[in-house]
């Protein structure tokens, strides 16, 4: 998902002043202008909730067919486990 070439369209947004100091501190830690650093951290977020996404599907998808652990079937009831 790298989006670090093509297309750019500037967005204008307001931040507190405080954030936008702190992250021009960060920018330049990182080498980094405030667009490329904002651009940075947007695509890491976006990436983790793409990786969230097809992680809960496969578990999704576990939970509905199974793990294919069940191998001849129960030889039990609930109430014979559950004998008073």
């Amino acid at each position: 998902m790298k989006h670090g070439t093509g297309e750019f369209r500037n967005v204008t947004i307001a931040l507190p002043l405080a954030i936008i100091r702190e992250a021009k501190h960060a920018a330049v830690d990182e080498g980094l202008s405030l667009s490329g650093f904002v651009a940075k951290i947007l695509e890491e977020r976006l990436q983790q909730a793409a990786q969230y996404r097809k992680a809960a599907e496969v578990a999704k998808r576990a939970m509905r067919e199974g793990m294919g652990y069940r191998v001849g079937g129960a030889k039990w009831t609930r109430d014979e486990l559950h004998e008073r």
